[in-house]
């Protein structure tokens, strides 16, 4: 069996995945309440974490992310636990698996449960990869993006991911 195709990008792969974000977006409609320890972690732990680093960095830090974790519980557990026991418990063992290495709050585990079956479902019906690590690193990076750019951290609202100027020279920065 060649690998070739499970990091072929096919457009048809990415309308599968746009019903599938849908009905993730439903689940975000919870009460407040339900994800407070998820919002106390980011604000306590992941915001300060993350404060000043550049856009490339959070890039870098959403494409390792996508990459390996994708590699690790689509690419070898879910595809070699479905070619022992069948496709629907290799699916569920690793989205159980990719949940519980998620442990923010009970919550956020069952969450994301739902979403490594989401991710595992569309490695199933498209056989690729490279579509499901895209989907992974995209929403890595639009929820660093939000919760750095866009969200209130200790009451006020702050912008801290540092802007560039192009107009600054290299040798300028503090080397401290």
């Amino acid at each position: 069996m060649s690998v070739n195709h499970l990091f072929t990008f096919r457009v048809h792969d990415t309308r599968i995945r746009g019903r599938g974000c849908e009905q993730c977006q439903r689940l975000f409609r919870f009460d407040a309440n339900f994800f407070g320890e998820y919002k106390a972690f980011c604000q306590d732990e992941f915001i300060p974490l993350l404060a000043g680093s550049s856009w490339a960095d959070m890039a870098l830090i959403a494409i390792s992310a996508g990459v390996g974790e994708e590699m690790l519980f689509r690419g070898v557990l879910q595809s070699s636990l479905g070619t022992w026991f069948g496709s629907g418990w290799g699916l569920s063992v690793a989205s159980v698996l990719f949940g519980l290495l998620h442990p923010i709050s009970l919550p956020y585990v069952f969450l994301m449960v739902l979403v490594g079956f989401y991710f595992g479902g569309t490695y199933l019906l498209t056989g690729n990869l490279l579509t499901v690590m895209v989907t992974h690193a995209v929403y890595d990076f639009a929820l660093m993006t939000y919760l750095l750019k866009f969200t209130t951290y200790q009451g006020e609202r702050r912008d801290v991911i540092p802007q560039v100027d192009p107009d600054a020279d290299i040798d300028d920065r503090d080397e401290s």
